[in-house]
């Protein structure tokens, strides 16, 4: 199976899954009181959740996961398997190369933008950005162990 869609099969639907929870765990973790998550929410203009609050938005940090997720398997599938004719060339340093332009160039700006258009203060990007880098790093190494 050697077509744009390759990465549509039901085993690898798994590790999709498995790219989604984790980075659901990461978020989870990142963003815990204990570790950012007071900050976040203090540079953010948000209020505190409670003990045991499950915040308002999981359900669409969910389908907003899995979709995200899908198309990063998209992304560099379709990039080196369409774009390098030489599967055996993919290392994890070029992997990890080509997540860092394409975080630099795509998501980060985009990140940044969100900040400076709400009252958050501009900080925020900083917990915001180093999130979402861990959790498309993490991301591009369960696609590199199961596709390579």
């Amino acid at each position: 199976m050697n077509h744009i869609f390759s990465f549509l099969t039901l085993s690898n639907l798994v590790f999709l899954c498995i790219a989604v929870v984790m980075s659901l765990v990461v978020g989870s973790l990142w963003f815990h009181p204990r570790v950012f998550g007071n900050v976040y929410a203090r540079w953010m203009g948000l209020p505190l959740p409670k003990p045991g609050q499950m915040p308002k938005g999981m359900a669409s940090t969910f389908i907003a996961e899995v979709v995200s997720r899908f198309l990063y398997f998209g992304f560099f599938t379709v990039f080196f398997y369409f774009g390098t004719n030489n599967q055996e060339s993919v290392t994890l340093f070029t992997l990890l190369f080509v997540i860092i332009i394409f975080y630099a160039g795509l998501v980060f700006p985009t990140q940044l933008s969100q900040i400076a258009w709400t009252k958050a203060e501009k900080k925020a990007v900083i917990l915001i950005g180093g999130n979402t880098l861990l959790q498309t790093l993490i991301a591009g190494c369960i696609w590199f162990w199961f596709f390579i």
